[in-house]
């Protein structure tokens, strides 16, 4: 997967270990994989919670990588205005409370 063609992280983390893939197809969602994975010889390397969901779809082989994947932090943002608003803050904390909760639980 790469979104508006950013760097994958997965690349960086090979390329410090002296590896690379060998890439034959480059999607920009995760959903594409729905119509592509069944019946063909692909590999996807995809963050568990993508494979959870797309494996409910359609049969897929889960194979660990055989090191530690990067972890993707995420930070939350908004305008000094949206501070106080009451909408603004409790869909601020369902986002902290659903990321603590992974967090927590030690999913990637």
């Amino acid at each position: 997967m790469r979104p508006d063609g950013r760097e994958h992280l997965l690349d960086r983390v090979l390329e410090d270990k002296g590896w690379q893939r060998h890439v034959t197809l480059e999607l920009s969602h995760f959903m594409s994989l729905l119509a592509l994975l069944p019946g063909s010889d692909l590999v996807a390397t995809v963050p568990d919670d993508i494979a959870t969901v797309v494996g409910r779809h359609v049969r897929l082989k889960h194979i660990e990588l055989p090191f530690r994947p990067p972890q993707i932090h995420v930070q939350q943002y908004w305008h000094r205005r949206m501070q106080d608003d009451p909408a603004n803050r409790w869909l601020r904390g369902v986002f902290h409370a659903v990321n603590r909760r992974d967090a927590d639980a030690g999913l990637p």
